[in-house]
């Protein structure tokens, strides 16, 4: 039953709508298609999809509105692709939004920080899927939220930058980084980034090290940036590496087969909600340098919204406050459309992605 829910996850991309009940997913029997699947039981916003090993999906927490209330939530539901369906699960014990969620190798899922009654917090606890449960485990030593959570080579997890403490008016951006250690259930500091940032993206390179770009901070001016640095959790250090050629926050990024990490689309300077760039491009861990790619076709921002690698090695961008969809070939160094969604969604919903071979060619 394992292996059928798996494949069965396997050929599509799941992509949850903003604030809203339904989903779509881009399914094999019709390429570069998509079609509507069942409704989420709980509408949501600033959440986190999860994919677990049995195929099923896991969405946690996040931002409901009731009569124009804005509450933040502790429920979570499970998405069954067998069935096309959403069922609730077991609640988390804290309140959140804006928070990360990590596989980690036993199957269990990591929630760490994120957002409570308007102040970023330390907590983080574990959901267990085979019994739909929450455990703690320990606190992060740094409240933040819109931070970057990345599982390491080793099973650990590396937490950075994001938004700490604040009662709204004194939030500050982070520069601070830990690593969880899933044996132990604890926290501890490493070293920091040389730039504070949030808005992030942090991706694992081939060689064990962890490439972060972009963002803003520590302004809390929309001042996005360029920079970009390199953990290496064997000397527990950061490096500067070469720049990006375009200032983003809340962009995507992804690791291509050949090891290269593509970065695109998100907000840009100068700082404006609806200022989103189509600009992609390539960073190269060989050389430590970004080279520009081929341009988008749509501007998208601000992720991350529907995106993922397909089996074949192509990347699948959707959404980002615009209905159309586009795919990444990395053999041409291309752009290309592909079926649009129904519905516009935007940064704020949450998207779980699996190999598409389906996917218009």
């Amino acid at each position: 039953m394992k292996r059928t829910l798996v494949r069965l996850l396997g050929i599509f991309v799941l992509v949850i709508t903003t604030l809203g009940l339904t989903a779509v997913n881009a399914l094999a029997a019709s390429p570069g298609g998509w079609s509507p699947t069942g409704a989420l039981v709980v509408a949501r916003v600033r959440h986190t999809a999860t994919l677990l090993p049995d195929g099923r999906v896991l969405v946690v927490g996040g931002q409901t509105v009731d009569l124009g209330n804005i509450t933040t939530t502790a429920t979570a539901e499970l998405y069954d692709p067998a069935t096309g369906t959403w069922s609730p699960t077991g609640s988390m014990i804290t309140p959140r939004s804006r928070h990360t969620a990590i596989l980690l190798p036993d199957g269990k899922v990591l929630v760490a920080g994120g957002r409570n009654n308007n102040l970023a917090i330390p907590t983080a606890e574990l959901f267990d899927p085979t019994t739909g449960r929450w455990s703690p485990t320990g606190m992060m030593n740094v409240p933040r939220d819109f931070h970057s959570a990345t599982l390491l080579a080793d099973g650990r997890v590396l937490v950075a930058g994001g938004i700490s403490t604040g009662d709204g008016k004194d939030n500050a951006a982070e520069k601070t980084a830990e690593i969880y250690d899933p044996a132990t259930g604890a926290w501890n500091s490493v070293d920091h980034m040389a730039q504070s940032r949030w808005g992030h993206t942090a991706t694992l390179l081939l060689d064990g090290t962890v490439l972060v770009a972009g963002g803003t901070g520590p302004a809390f001016d929309g001042n996005y940036t360029v920079r970009a640095e390199v953990y290496d959790p064997e000397s527990d250090r950061w490096r500067n590496v070469d720049s990006m050629t375009t200032a983003r926050g809340f962009h995507v990024a992804a690791l291509l087969p050949d090891g290269s990490v593509l970065v695109a689309g998100g907000l840009t300077l100068p700082h404006n909600e609806r200022n989103v760039t189509a600009a992609a491009e390539l960073f190269q861990p060989a050389t430590r340098r970004w080279a520009r790619s081929d341009t988008m076709s749509v501007a998208r921002g601000a992720g991350p919204y529907g995106a993922g690698l397909l089996q074949d090695g192509r990347f699948l961008v959707a959404g980002g406050r615009t209905t159309t969809a586009e795919i990444y070939n990395p053999g041409s160094g291309t752009w290309s459309m592909t079926g649009s969604m129904a519905v516009s969604r935007t940064h704020r919903h949450g998207a779980c992605e699996r190999h598409c071979p389906g996917c218009r060619r």
